[in-house]
């Protein structure tokens, strides 16, 4: 049985350093996570957050707030 797609926020990163620094942060305060990079988004390392798209308006004040080192925000469904 195979999950319903549904619209994320990714944010990805130059380093892996870089997105463990963003998991620290983002504890407690979004409700995203870190995942494997899908293999249609190209990065500088495996990992990006995936954030719910319910969530833009919360995840666009958190970067703009904490000021997270990443390389780009990829809109996607699935």
């Amino acid at each position: 049985m195979s999950r319903p797609k549904r619209a994320q926020l990714l944010l990805t990163f130059e380093t892996t350093t870089d997105a463990l620094s963003l998991e620290q942060q983002a504890c407690g305060i979004l409700r995203g996570r870190l995942i494997p990079l899908p293999g249609d988004v190209a990065a500088g390392c495996g990992l990006c957050w995936a954030e719910p798209a319910e969530n833009e308006s919360s995840f666009l004040e958190f970067l703009n707030t904490y000021s997270p080192p990443y390389d780009r925000l990829v809109h996607r469904f699935g």
